[in-house]
């Protein structure tokens, strides 16, 4: 290297310096047009967020910048990282106990682990594919594996959704599950089963079959020094026939008719409450506090592929479903 251009290296900072305000006297929207595509390349090609920051730092504005060259894919979780995610919410979902392991009313105990329930559902709502446009995707068989609904897994139900619904008050209505969970489960008087639902297309509408196993006096006895059950074991199937129609991401269900179904293996009460259904569209509407309202309820459908659905209720609580791996059906009469 010669002495000249020894001399010449201290200055080559000001010349780039002078060629930039040059520039910038002509005008920075000119420069940032010229500039924006190449950096655009180089920070997909580097992921170099540098001149980006320097932007930030010098206070230039946004509309200087040709940002619509800057294209920005959109993430895509891929298969494998969408399966370990729904296979973290089944452990979850399991050691929860479907969610009933968490009762406020008994204590906060295991509410952190229902937090992160919550938190992997809604990460995994965020990279739901499109939802289904018709009942016909959504037909068959669903089993409930999850829910941060409090005071029991049994709220998935059309009739009980539509009792939240004529609350219209989501303290009122949690204060009612609440005394509900207390009377049918306190000193282990009632326990819920399988808790499925099965959904019938016939085209724009359908049905929705509801049903969830509930059995009493599972394990009664003299506490120290009980050796024996005190109480027969008896029980059976609830079951919730609703007209179900797909408007958007809603399901809009209208509550039919309930009724008691025997469960098998379990014997019921009595077979005089097994069979007869309860018109419950035909006495909701004439209770005076319903003024003539019918026994409506939606769902909001978040997540949906081929064994999973995800919906969630008015105040904002989860259900999560499951295709079974041993498929019930709809219970026999």
């Amino acid at each position: 290297m010669t002495r000249n251009s020894r001399r010449a290296l201290p200055l080559l900072p000001c010349a780039l310096f002078l060629v930039a305000v040059s520039l910038l006297s002509v005008g920075r929207q000119n420069v940032f047009h010229f500039v924006g595509p190449l950096y655009s390349n180089m920070r997909r090609e580097t992921g170099k967020t540098t001149v980006f920051q320097a932007a930030e730092e010098m206070d230039v504005s946004a509309d200087l910048v040709n940002f619509e060259s800057m294209e920005q894919p959109e993430y895509k979780m891929d298969k494998d990282e969408r399966e370990r995610m729904k296979k973290d919410i089944y452990r979850l979902a399991a050691s929860l106990d479907r969610g009933q392991a968490h009762n406020p009313t008994s204590g906060e105990y295991y509410a952190g682990r229902v937090e992160a329930a919550q938190q992997l559902i809604e990460s995994l709502i965020d990279y739901s594919d499109d939802l289904p446009t018709s009942l016909d995707e959504l037909q068959g068989e669903w089993e409930l594996i999850y829910s941060t609904a409090k005071h029991g897994i049994f709220r998935s139900s059309p009739f009980f959704l539509a009792v939240q619904e004529a609350y219209n008050d989501q303290e009122a209505a949690e204060n009612f599950f609440q005394l509900h969970d207390l009377q049918t489960t306190s000193w282990g008087v009632s326990k819920v089963g399988r808790v499925a639902q099965h959904i019938e297309s016939y085209g724009r509408k359908g049905r929705l079959f509801s049903e969830f196993d509930s059995s009493l006096f599972s394990m009664t006895s003299i506490p120290v020094v009980g050796f024996f059950k005190l109480f027969p074991t008896f029980g059976g199937c609830f079951a919730t026939t609703a007209s179900v129609e797909l408007d958007g991401n809603q399901l809009k269900m209208e509550v039919e008719h309930t009724e008691m179904k025997k469960v098998p293996g379990l014997a019921p009460l009595t077979d005089l409450v097994v069979g007869p259904r309860v018109p419950v569209n035909e006495i909701w509407s004439m209770l005076p506090w319903n003024e003539g309202r019918k026994p409506t309820c939606k769902v909001t459908l978040n997540y949906v592929d081929q064994d999973m659905r995800i919906v969630s209720d008015d105040f904002g609580e989860y259900f999560v479903y499951t295709r079974p791996v041993d498929p019930q059906g709809v219970r026999e009469r």
